[in-house]
């Protein structure tokens, strides 16, 4: 082996500091100030085993973010030495649909990339210099970014230095669509997408053993989504609980908060878990209107009740005669059509207990 490869590795363990390359990769790794008298505290010396390192590389040394910005030359083919360059900016550039944090070298006018080169700008005027990639090769020439307080437009955009964009801005007015507070410019061009979720449910009463379906209404940028991934969640188990489909048993007497999370925003409805009432009895109130013209639809609801408390159960329909016909029905609801002139009565009874039984007679009249 190379004595003096062995040799640089030795000090690399024994006075070198660990080094995170590129997010991702730890190597080892020296620094050392520019002693020119010129340099700023921005720039370093660094020193790493042969083609660990390339030039436009992000590294993170004692928690502080650098870019290899010139690789100066590889001594006795053993190490290389490279300059580097304290990152002290994230800008944000919207790349598709999608905010990309780019970090950024910024020159406002005095300061070149290479510590011995120095440069004027005027005012109003800056460089920026960031790692060429795939995201940032889709950073057009005319798009705006927001940085220090104002917003800044690329005229120029030049690839002269390898694996580095350098970026040429101008100050730019600021725009209705901008971001200040986030440094987003023209934000209007982000697809956020908005979640939103309803519990629909309007009984707020169950009786100790019954059951009662949660039913929620979820939107996605406000549609509906048919098949929502939803999480049910509830205050107090021994009271009552709820499984994964929103189904609420109830336990013992009590109140308690359920609560459905869908994409992080929630709603909760409170439910009174009673207990069933001695010489309690379920009735039957077919809700909806007492008219109905022909060719129209209606929707009649069945209330159920205990002991004058709506609870959740289920009742079967029919309708006595053809002046309707059914379009669909439920264990809560039915939806007829009418279809000639005449009387006709709905009947709904208790799935559980089929004693239990009551009807409405509704009138189809004529459409003119």
């Amino acid at each position: 082996m190379n004595p003096l490869k062995n040799q640089f590795k030795q000090h690399l363990k024994k006075f070198g500091y660990n080094a995170t390359l590129n997010n991702t990769e730890t190597i080892r790794v020296f620094m050392q100030e520019l002693k020119d008298g010129k340099s700023l505290t921005d720039h370093k010396y660094l020193f790493a085993e042969l083609r660990q390192v390339k030039q436009g590389d992000f590294i993170n040394i004692l928690g502080v973010d650098y870019m290899i910005i010139h690789e100066e030359e590889s001594i006795n083919n053993v190490y290389s030495k490279y300059t580097i360059r304290r990152i002290r900016f994230d800008i944000n550039f919207i790349i598709g649909e999608t905010v990309y944090p780019i970090p950024a070298i910024v020159d406002e006018g005095s300061v070149g990339l290479d510590e011995n080169k120095y440069i004027t700008l005027g005012e109003g005027k800056i460089i920026i210099y960031i790692k060429e990639d795939d995201i940032t090769s889709q950073i057009p020439i005319g798009e705006r970014f927001i940085k220090m307080k104002s917003a800044w437009k690329i005229i120029s955009i030049t690839n002269a230095e390898k694996g580095i964009y350098k970026i040429y801005a101008d100050k730019d007015l600021f725009v209705p669509n901008d971001d200040k507070v986030n440094e987003i410019a023209d934000a209007d061009r982000i697809n956020i997408d908005t979640y939103s979720v309803t519990i629909t449910n309007t009984t707020t009463n169950l009786y100790v053993g019954d059951t009662l379906q949660i039913n929620v209404d979820a939107m996605k940028n406000d549609m509906p989504v048919s098949n929502p991934i939803l999480t049910f969640n509830i205050s107090d188990n021994t009271i009552a609980t709820v499984d994964n489909t929103g189904l609420v048993t109830g336990v013992s007497v009590g109140s308690v908060d359920i609560t459905v999370d869908y994409e992080g925003v929630t709603d909760t409805i409170a439910l009174n878990i009673e207990e069933v009432a001695t010489g309690g009895s379920y009735a039957i109130e077919i809700v909806g209107d007492a008219i109905l013209k022909q060719w129209e639809t209606r929707t009649y609801t069945a209330n159920v009740t205990n002991g004058g408390v709506s609870v959740s159960k289920g009742v079967t329909w029919d309708v006595s005669n053809a002046n309707v016909s059914i379009n669909s029905q439920d264990e809560t609801s039915i939806e007829v059509y009418g279809e000639t002139k005449g009387t006709v009565t709905i009947t709904a009874t208790l799935i559980e207990d089929n004693s239990i039984i009551t009807t409405r007679e509704i009138e189809v009249i004529s459409a003119w």
